[in-house]
């Protein structure tokens, strides 16, 4: 149940990169550029007074380092945590190479592009939702697994089709990328918070931290590649896929 419903959350995540631009331009217009941070600021306060006040097993431990300790030192913690920086890798990597490849280097207009990117966006959502009650089946491991197959398939189709396909070549492999990551990120969330169920606030709020700030700040750093190719992007799903594969071996 853990795995189906950490598997729907996440998917439903997927609206984020939807939404978000569209809210973004809105608050531009009506207001100004620097609007926009005002209300992250404003938003990032709301959600964090949010999870204190419900956040019940996080508060009330007589020593937190110790309870934090004991949750980083332990092995599947470690090991699905490593699982999910990679994948949300893949996901900023997508994120901050795209508007590049698609615009700068193949001259794509701002409206085909918004189109190509909803729709790998709408491919993780309905992913994670039609796949949710075999995640569930499949248990974290297995679906790990069968998501890391996913990665490498997708990394091999993008090396291979890019001087062929151009734009095609990413959006049809980030697809299937999408979809490996859609199953990873509920599978591998499940699997890290399950031995935490005394304090599944504080191990939550770990993996989170770990999720945007390692795996968005090594994803982010697909900027320094250049614009008018796959590599640098496909690599990463690869390794992804093989770190995956490797850590859940023994699961």
């Amino acid at each position: 149940q853990a795995s189906q419903l950490f598997t729907i959350l996440k998917a439903s995540m997927g609206l984020a990169p939807i939404l978000a631009p569209l809210l973004g331009a809105l608050i531009q217009y009506w207001f100004s550029f620097r609007a926009n941070f005002y209300f992250l600021c404003a938003f990032g306060l709301f959600g964090a007074l949010v999870s204190i006040s419900l956040t019940p097993t996080s508060r009330g431990a007589h020593n937190p380092f110790r309870g934090i300790m004991h949750i980083l030192c332990h092995r599947d913690f470690i090991r699905y945590s490593v699982v999910t920086i990679g994948t949300q890798a893949c996901m900023f990597g997508f994120f901050s190479h795209s508007p590049r490849f698609y615009m700068l280097h193949h001259q794509l207009e701002q409206s085909w592009f918004a189109v190509l990117f909803s729709a790998n966006a709408l491919g993780f959502i309905i992913t994670g939702w039609l796949l949710n009650q075999k995640v569930t089946l499949w248990g974290p491991a297995k679906s790990i697994r069968i998501a890391a197959v996913f990665y490498l398939i997708s990394a091999a189709f993008m090396i291979a089709m890019d001087p062929f396909l151009g734009y095609w070549a990413l959006l049809w492999g980030n697809l299937g990328a999408s979809a490996g990551s859609a199953i990873m990120l509920g599978a591998s969330t499940t699997g890290a918070l399950l031995p935490f169920h005394k304090q599944a606030g504080l191990a939550a709020a770990l993996l989170g931290s770990f999720e945007f700030l390692l795996g968005g700040g090594v994803g982010t750093l697909i900027v320094f590649s250049p614009q008018d190719q796959l590599l640098s992007l496909a690599v990463m799903i690869g390794l992804t896929g093989i770190i995956c594969l490797g850590g859940c071996r023994k699961v």
